[in-house]
């Protein structure tokens, strides 16, 4: 009769240590997947952010071109314009401060202008939308070139 209570033993201390081993896999998992959703979620609005600088650049183009070219791209050097908030033709002529963020998110958004060589009806615009999370820094970036479509 000692033999079976010891088996009975055993077995539950080999049932407790499964169950605790299948809920450990199961935090891991949920964890794991909250983290994914989080990070899909933040590509999606970086995605998003980008998009809407490079519609907000493309109405100052069809604005004025002159004035949009001359952005400070027509030398040819291209120049660094910080996008926390569209709201003033690229008044802020620099890299962004890494904490300068677009309003009321954990995004960092910049534009990059530059004039093609032997091109001087066409400007280079990349713009970057980053965040840090605990795994890293994070990119959602985006080129495109401007043209003065409605040159004559």
């Amino acid at each position: 009769m000692n033999n079976s209570k010891g088996q009975s033993l055993f077995e539950l201390v080999v049932a407790v240590g499964l169950i605790g081993l299948v809920l450990v896999v199961l935090v891991g998992l949920t964890t794991k997947s909250l983290s994914s959703s989080t990070y899909s979620k933040n590509k999606s609005l970086a995605a998003r952010h980008t998009q809407e600088a490079l519609e907000w650049l493309r109405g100052l183009r069809d604005q004025d071109w002159t004035t949009f070219f001359n952005y400070d791209v027509a030398n040819g050097t291209g120049t660094y314009y910080c996008l926390s908030a569209l709201t003033s033709p690229l008044a802020t002529r620099r890299n962004c401060n890494p904490n300068e963020y677009v309003t009321g998110t954990i995004f960092v958004r910049e534009a990059y202008l530059e004039s093609l060589a032997g091109s001087p009806e066409t400007v280079e615009a990349t713009v970057t939308t980053r965040w840090t999370d605990s795994a890293g820094v994070h990119l959602s970036e985006s080129k495109t070139s401007f043209t003065n479509w409605r040159k004559k």
